[in-house]
């Protein structure tokens, strides 16, 4: 498990979460899942375009839980106490911290190479604790570590499964599709009544309209009629 790689310049001092998750052989999601279980000891920044860029102590820190988890096996509540203890035992130095841990594990491989029946030690690499392993990780805030790839009938499963999802997923939306649909439809003939009933009412207008003219008119005659003929009678 190594540190970022370093060029022939100037050592940066921030790293993309792609390429910390390179150098220390897991993850970008799991990355993510640490960061959030381990705050705020892993507090990455920002960089001028909002993505996050971890400095060279979160990147030890990273390195210091992996450890905790793949070579001690510890959970993850396990592996926080140690990382606090630790951190307050060298005064928030990550650094010390692994070279504290390689002198101890250096004086046990040597106590073990000693003892009787060292040749059937474990090999290097059994026993460790797999990185997305879930169990013993005694979660309380809805946060999962990555679950390992599925493969063989697993995977065959899964997708069936989730094949099974989208088919109920698309009934469903062909149901609320056409609930839609008829809602539209009753909408649409509420809307043509309405324009219907608007023109009959604008009918009535212009036939209440035509009638008073008629009315005025015929009142209008009447007065003339009345003029012309008293006159007449007068003489």
């Amino acid at each position: 498990m190594g540190s970022p790689a370093r060029g022939s310049g100037p050592q940066r001092e921030f790293f993309k979460i792609g390429e910390v998750a390179k150098a220390l052989n897991t993850t970008p999601s799991a990355i993510r899942f640490y960061q959030a279980r381990f705050f705020p000891h892993i507090r990455p920044s920002k960089s001028r375009t909002d993505r996050n860029v971890y400095s060279r102590r979160d990147v030890q820190v990273l390195k210091l839980i992996l450890m905790f988890r793949r070579e001690q096996g510890l959970s993850v509540r396990d592996a926080r106490e140690r990382l606090h203890d630790l951190l307050v035992k060298h005064q928030g130095d990550p650094f010390a911290i692994e070279a504290e841990l390689r002198t101890l594990s250096g004086q046990q491989d040597t106590a073990l190479a000693k003892a009787p029946g060292s040749d059937a030690a474990t090999p290097a690499g059994q026993g460790e604790l797999p990185l997305d392993a879930p169990g013993g990780l005694g979660l309380d805030d809805g946060l999962r570590e990555p679950a390992p790839p599925l493969t063989g009938p697993d995977l065959v499963s899964r997708v069936r499964a989730l094949e099974r999802e989208v088919e109920e997923l698309r009934r469903a939306l062909e149901a609320r599709q056409r609930e839609a649909d008829e809602a539209r439809r009753v909408a649409e003939e509420r809307a043509s009544r309405l324009r219907e009933a608007e023109r009959e009412r604008q009918r009535a207008l212009l036939q209440l309209w035509g009638l008073r003219v008629r009315i005025r008119q015929a009142v209008e005659e009447m007065l003339l009629d009345g003029s012309e003929e008293g006159p007449g009678k007068d003489g």
